[in-house]
């Protein structure tokens, strides 16, 4: 097993998290990936089945950067303590959605970072879903925020915010 094949199915789901300003990529709209776009800093425990030749998760912590894809695009940095991958039954090699828990850091200059206990990634309702108690947002245009819930339509590109405001102490 070549460790070339595990980074393409690794960069094939999380380059479905990258979030532009003007727009959200998809697999549809990025049907080619580029490997070497894709920097792994660290995974703890990752778990691949050669059979299927799926991604089952990373444990134990991972933190990896997807490089921007266009000329001046920011790279786009996620950590969490575990990921989960899930496949679609009509192909067995497409991601329907992955699951982060667990310190979920989502590092990226044009919009903001953001710290979650979770994010979901869910190709069928075409969202990304972070959840946490609370959310918290830095780096935005409005400042320091914190959030009970945040949830990207990736088709639309539209952000919902649930319950937003400054962190506490802050006025």
């Amino acid at each position: 097993m070549k460790l070339k094949h595990v980074l393409h199915v690794l960069a094939a789901g999380l380059l479905c998290c990258v979030i532009s300003t003007s727009y959200v990529y998809s697999e549809a709209a990025v049907p080619s990936i580029d490997v070497s776009a894709m920097k792994l800093h660290y995974v703890g425990l990752l778990v691949f089945d050669t059979n299927t030749m799926q991604i089952e998760s990373f444990s134990e912590g991972a933190d990896i950067t997807i490089l921007g894809q266009k000329p001046g695009e920011a790279d786009l940095r996620i950590k969490a303590k575990d990921w989960r991958f899930h496949y679609t039954p009509e192909d067995p090699k497409k991601i329907s959605k992955i699951v982060l828990t667990g310190d979920v850091e989502v590092e990226y200059p044009e919009m903001g970072n953001i710290k979650a206990d979770k994010a979901v990634l869910d190709q069928a309702a075409n969202e990304l879903t972070f959840t946490g108690d609370p959310i918290k947002m830095s780096g935005t245009r409005m400042g320091d925020l914190v959030c009970d819930e945040i949830i990207v339509t990736m088709s639309t590109g539209k952000v919902t915010w649930k319950k937003v405001r400054q962190p506490d102490g802050e006025e």
